[in-house]
């Protein structure tokens, strides 16, 4: 259950379906600012378009919703010199001292995700496995040495679920700290559970400079072939509630349209 205002101590994880959008499109596209409708517009495929506008329009609603106060068509927004999407300088202070609302959000062409917390950095990664597109010697490549090591001594019939859930664990965690690619994605290790792909820690190269105790990482999977990841970092992880909650759009656009 999400508490509004949202506490510090939680995170509100909410997905959506896109196929279920249906008769919705406009309603959730009408929800957007004119700038983000421009950016809509410019996507070459429409699989894409509708994308980034299930995933904005629902970024709208779960930030009212944790705010209780702005509507979902007042939120502005700026980018970091990463491109990591913040809410503006102007409206990211809260009226009763409460640490400024922070998120993150995540889209393939069937699912998106979105990650609202207080305060604190957040990610969030999901990813279509059924493209298949990452392999051993991709993850050879890239992975830190003892995650490929990890994968390889898996059965096979998990193996590619391991890679995958390397992969938005990874992903997650880069779009937390905000510096994008511009941090090498072999300079820091995931252990995952070898049951559950559970993270159950991350530990960083020689001079990474970051604290493996002050993240919380969760894994979960709201539809099949769709596995997310969350990263937050906290003072103390083991105090953190994941409020998740798959929507509707119907429900998204009724909230667009103050329902």
């Amino acid at each position: 259950m999400l508490r509004s205002p949202l506490p510090d101590d939680h995170v509100a994880v909410w997905w959506l379906p896109v196929e279920d959008a249906g008769a919705d499109w406009a309603r959730l596209e009408r929800g957007l600012s004119g700038a983000e409708r421009e950016r809509a517009a410019r996507f070459r495929f429409e699989a894409d378009r509708r994308a980034f506008i299930a995933a904005h329009a629902l970024v709208r609603v779960m930030l009212s919703a944790c705010d209780g106060t702005v509507p979902p068509g007042a939120w502005r927004f700026t980018a970091t010199a990463h491109g990591r999407p913040e809410i503006a300088a102007d409206m990211a202070a809260d009226r009763a001292g409460r640490a400024p609302l922070r998120f993150n959000l995540s889209h393939t062409r069937r699912l998106v995700a979105a990650a609202v917390c207080r305060g604190h950095d957040v990610g969030i990664d999901t990813e279509d496995t059924a493209r298949g597109t990452l392999t051993m010697d991709l993850a050879a490549h890239f992975f830190a040495p003892a995650e490929v090591a990890q994968a390889q001594a898996l059965p096979g019939g998990i193996r590619r679920d391991a890679l995958y859930g390397f992969w938005t664990c990874k992903e997650a965690y880069i779009k937390a700290v905000g510096l994008g690619l511009s941090l090498p994605l072999d300079s820091f290790a995931f252990t995952l559970d070898p049951r559950t792909l559970a993270p159950l820690s991350i530990g960083f190269a020689p001079g990474g400079g970051d604290d493996p105790g002050g993240w919380l990482f969760r894994r979960l999977l709201p539809m099949p072939d769709h596995p997310l990841a969350l990263a937050l970092r906290h003072p103390r992880p083991e105090r953190v509630t994941v409020a998740a909650a798959a929507l509707t759009a119907a429900a998204v656009a009724d909230r667009l349209d103050g329902g």
